[in-house]
Formats: C-alpha cells, structure tokens, sequence
C-alpha cells in the first residue's frame, strides 16, 4: 500500500492473507518510508533482506 500522504509520519499495514506480509510504503523526495507487519516471526529478516537490495 502507497501511503503517499506528505503530512504522513507513521503507519501501519495489516497482511492481506494469514500467511502473508503487510507491506506499506511511502515514497519522498529524498526518501524512502517502509512498514512491514506479519503475524509470525519473519518480519525482521524480510525487512533486513530487503534493505540489503535497496
């Protein structure tokens, strides 16, 4: 989900399935905002993985 709303500090996403992750993002001038949530335990590495890319 593009939370592109200037004004915008914080905010979450929920997953879309059980299994799966909430991804929300919010894209700036110079940066990059990126909220992830889950219920089980593979949030840390999935956000570690991705900012090891970007």
């Amino acid at each position: 989900a593009n939370c592109g709303n200037p004004a915008l500090n914080l905010f979450g996403v929920t997953p879309a399935i059980p299994f799966g992750f909430g991804i929300g993002y919010i894209i700036k001038d110079d940066s990059l905002a990126i909220v992830a949530s889950s219920q089980w335990r593979q949030t840390n590495r999935f956000l570690d993985t991705l900012n090891s890319v970007i």
